[in-house]
């Protein structure tokens, strides 16, 4: 079986965008959950969705029954390697994907997946070619996920590592033209132009920064919204600098790094209070009748400018207690001045 080999190699992160090639409707499963109905095929790209959501115990089911039904199956060795990157069997993940791409002719997900493998090893030379091939091949956009975009980023970080600065941000340019609306390809365009020195590209980080603070604003609890925010914030204050120090009388540089010491600050801040919710979520589970805590975490999710349990918490307190002071204070605050969030 396909699960019993062993490797010590840690790589992740490929199959979320390797799978976006194909159509969400083509490979549905059946009502019920019962794949008996599919082909090998659909089995297959069903297995590779299944990578993506993750649920590995699933592609690894539908993985094995493709394998016993149609064992020269050559998608079989994408989704197998795909499962092993997913698993951290990099050893493995490669052997697959190298036999897949040496039979599957101009299929950009394998070249792009081995190549994402070689960048994350620092096999630079190795990565270039898959994914200058890939390149061409990949759609720019499939199920509203960016595919391309993510191939030239991998592209721009190999030519970096094979110091080739010029190559490295015309590619993540390229990126940067078609996903405008995407945060992560906006940060990592900053990034490599951070890495190139090349100081032209601020712009792209400060665009990611705009696109997490949208994400923030859309949900005030999203911790990976605050996390990539306060990393876009953190190359924008090493972007902004570099350009301080190459151009020390321009006074711009210094108002912006001063304005983002302020915004990463108050990052920070938030990043603190969501770790004291998930906490005081916590301890509320472990004690469930003890109002001090509620009460903390209706303070919190208002400080955050949202709502997500403190309705719940509030009506759970006056249930056992009507007249409890504070309880009904937050009760009327949330009705006449409800939670607003507020970015610097």
């Amino acid at each position: 079986m396909f699960l019993s080999r062993q490797v010590s190699v840690s790589l992740c992160g490929i199959a979320v965008w390797v799978l976006a090639c194909t159509d969400t409707n083509a490979v549905a499963q059946p009502a019920g959950g019962s794949t008996g109905s599919m082909t090998p095929e659909q089995k297959i790209e069903l297995a590779i969705r299944k990578i993506d959501v993750p649920d590995l115990k699933e592609a690894e089911r539908l993985i094995r029954e493709a394998e016993i039904e149609k064992p020269t199956l050559l998608t079989l060795k994408l989704a197998r390697g795909l499962y092993f990157v997913a698993t951290k069997q990099g050893a493995s993940a490669l052997a697959e994907l190298e036999s897949y791409n040496s039979n599957a002719h101009g299929d950009w997900r394998g070249l792009a997946a081995i190549g994402e493998l070689y960048v994350q090893s620092r096999m630079y030379s190795s990565a270039r070619l898959p994914l200058e091939r890939a390149v061409p091949l990949a759609p720019a956009k499939e199920n509203g996920k960016p595919v391309k975009s993510k191939v030239l980023i991998n592209l721009a970080s190999t030519y970096l590592g094979l110091v080739k600065n010029k190559e490295a941000v015309s590619t993540a340019k390229e990126a940067q033209a078609i996903a405008a609306d995407d945060a992560e390809i906006q940060l990592r365009v900053g990034e490599i132009a951070m890495q190139a020195q090349d100081l032209r590209w601020l712009a792209a980080i400060d665009q990611a920064v705009l696109l997490f603070k949208n994400d923030i604003r859309d949900d005030p609890f999203n911790r990976t919204a605050h996390e990539k925010l306060r990393m876009a914030y953190r190359g924008a204050t090493m972007l902004y600098d570099r350009q301080r120090v190459a151009d020390a009388e321009n006074a711009e540089p210094y108002y912006r790094v001063a304005r983002i010491s302020l915004q990463a600050a108050e990052i920070e801040r938030r990043i603190a209070m969501l770790d004291a919710l998930q906490f005081v979520s916590q301890a509320i589970e472990r004690s469930p009748k003890n109002n001090d805590m509620k009460l903390f975490l209706i303070e919190l999710e208002y400080s955050l400018g949202g709502s997500k349990d403190a309705s719940t918490m509030i009506d759970a307190i006056l249930t056992g207690d009507e007249k409890n002071e504070k309880a009904l204070e937050w009760k009327t605050k949330f009705a006449s001045e409800p939670p607003r969030l507020v970015l610097p």
